[in-house]
């Protein structure tokens, strides 16, 4: 049920960016999400239908761009993909330091919306 909260926010960040006065519909949203978040894309494209009945987003595609979880090593920089649900290394793979950051993983932002012009 995660995705109808989010999906409840999409929907009001696209229709807050949406001018009546020159655009006619939403054919399309991207959307960019980090793999930290474990969201079903077939669940957003759903709720999103739902959600935009009788508004100019109903009917609109939803593309789903995936961003890997990535690290950066403190000591030398080196950034790094690492699998969060294995039981691999937890260690930078060119230095073995464990002292690292999130580099990528936690993005969720509307990237671009396709629009049919009046």
């Amino acid at each position: 049920m995660h995705e109808l909260s989010i999906t409840k926010s999409l929907v009001k960040t696209v229709l807050s960016r949406f001018d009546d006065k020159t655009m006619k519909a939403v054919k399309s949203v991207t959307l960019v999400l980090g793999g930290m978040y474990d969201y079903e894309e077939k669940w957003l494209q759903r709720y999103m239908d739902e959600l935009s009945v009788g508004t100019p987003l109903e009917g609109a595609g939803l593309c789903v761009k995936k961003v890997p979880v990535t690290f950066k090593c403190r000591r030398c920089g080196f950034i790094f993909p690492m699998d969060l649900k294995g039981s691999g290394s937890v260690a930078c793979r060119q230095c073995g330091s464990l002292e690292y950051d999130m580099h990528t993983g936690r993005e969720f932002y509307v990237e671009s919306m396709e629009v049919e012009d009046k």
